[in-house]
């Protein structure tokens, strides 16, 4: 049997004796705009199928192979237009060249490996960042991971994360409004507005559920508030299924956090002031970005528009925290039977360092260091109880303590992070499935 699928200029070729073959043609449920076909090779004998693949373009990436067995393989193309070439060589039936053909949507945001650029939220736009193999189909039983960061932070932070996720797991990176790429907001930048923006950059995109998140300290609110968007409007339509099926937590802020401890922000300020905190904290020495990645890691930071953007974050926590806490989200396990996983650094190493350096320093007041100082003992005290709170989120639950690491874990221990990740994404997926 001789086998030819044709995307542009890219070809896969497929040769074995001893086979039959069904090409099948349907609408992948709850995308009717978008089709795609089930190529089913069922081997009649032990032989094995060898794929062949020639390319002279990127469009290999293409190619998505599929979990297979030993009886069946299973390979899906999504594809713009494509021809279907089949020959059946036998003695006593001739069959040549039963030739289908159809035509189809084509998300680049869902199948391109690597994909970014301003997206229109209507308001302003948004950059986003997509890298990881095609996006499986159904996309119903196929999560993707959506990335939060911190106060602040972009897309950049997570560079060592995204490129280890990257090579199994379809990734998704933003800046929020006003921060790195991303334009600005007119409203207001609580973690409401937030949330309800990632919603409308993912819909822009055409990316649906269901989701795992990925965040970063004060991105761990938002990330709940989102949880609790989507859950709003998913649930006011039924058959739609879970659209968040897993959360990893990497030392993130709780409703807690900021309610039983404000952060006395003007007096850090001065302390800080004119501290290398990536020298301070031990990150410059302990990251594991590339020297391209952490061109881009500076180049983010160094944004005209960051402080401002990042001084109306922070205006806006201690009210966010309220907000969520009035939802009363852990007393309800909301995103139970799916896993949730918390990850929890030495926060109180890096406030115990910069404390440190800028009395060294001689920055601040005497005012100003009683006041830092009473944070970080409040913190020191409180931390894990904050973090283990993020554990009732679910009954299905992990916690994981990285002891040599400060605030950032996803900077210095990527790995770790990602390995969490990926075991939510595969929990999620198996819990799909048995739906």
């Amino acid at each position: 049997m001789k086998w030819i699928v044709k995307y542009g200029d890219t070809s896969w070729r497929c040769e074995e004796a001893g086979c039959t073959t069904r090409a099948l043609i349907g609408q992948i449920p709850g995308r009717p705009s978008f089709l795609t076909r089930l190529v089913t090779l069922r081997q009649s004998h032990s032989k094995s199928l060898q794929i062949d693949q020639t390319t002279n373009s990127q469009s290999a990436s293409l190619l998505s192979q599929l979990p297979q067995d030993k009886y069946s393989y299973r390979l899906w193309f999504p594809f713009r237009v494509a021809h279907c070439a089949c020959q059946f060589p036998s003695k006593s039936i001739s069959l040549r060249a039963q030739i289908i053909t159809m035509t189809t949507q084509h998300n680049e945001w869902e199948t391109d490996p690597f994909k970014d650029g301003l997206v229109s939220i209507g308001t302003h736009n948004l950059y986003l960042r997509a890298r990881g193999p095609p996006r499986d189909h159904p996309t119903s039983l196929n999560p993707v991971v959506i990335v939060e960061s911190g106060l602040g932070a972009g897309h950049a932070y997570w560079a060592a994360v995204h490129r280890m996720l990257s090579a199994s797991t379809r990734v998704y990176c933003y800046d929020r409004s006003g921060l790195g790429r991303s334009g600005l907001s007119p409203r207001i930048r609580s973690a409401e507005n937030m949330a309800a923006e990632l919603f409308e950059l993912l819909e822009a995109v055409n990316v649906k559920p269901p989701y795992v998140l990925l965040a970063h300290s004060y991105g761990g609110i938002i990330c709940r508030e989102f949880l609790h968007l989507m859950q709003l409007r998913y649930h006011a339509k039924e058959g739609l299924g879970h659209p968040v099926v897993g959360m990893v937590l990497a030392d993130c802020n709780t409703e807690s956090t900021h309610i039983e401890n404000p952060i006395p922000a003007e007096s850090l300020r001065a302390m800080m002031q004119g501290l290398d905190i990536m020298k301070v904290t031990g990150l410059a020495e302990s990251h594991k970005f590339t020297e391209s990645e952490m061109s881009e890691f500076y180049d983010s930071m160094s944004q005209p528009n960051n402080g401002a953007e990042s001084g109306k974050e922070e205006e806006n926590m201690l009210p966010s925290s309220h907000t969520l806490a009035s939802k009363k989200q852990l007393n309800k396990a909301p995103l139970s039977p799916y896993p949730v996983t918390v990850i929890k650094g030495n926060n109180s190493e890096d406030l115990e360092r910069i404390f440190k350096a800028a009395v060294a320093k001689g920055s601040g007041t005497n005012e100003d260091r009683e006041k830092v100082l009473q944070c970080k003992n409040v913190f020191v005290a409180s931390e894990e109880r904050w973090q283990r709170a993020q554990l009732q989120l679910s009954n299905n639950n992990r916690y994981v303590f990285i002891s040599d690491t400060g605030h950032n874990p996803h900077m210095t221990h990527p790995d770790v992070v990602a390995d969490e990740v990926l075991k939510v994404v595969e929990q999620a997926k198996a819990l799909l499935r048995s739906s």
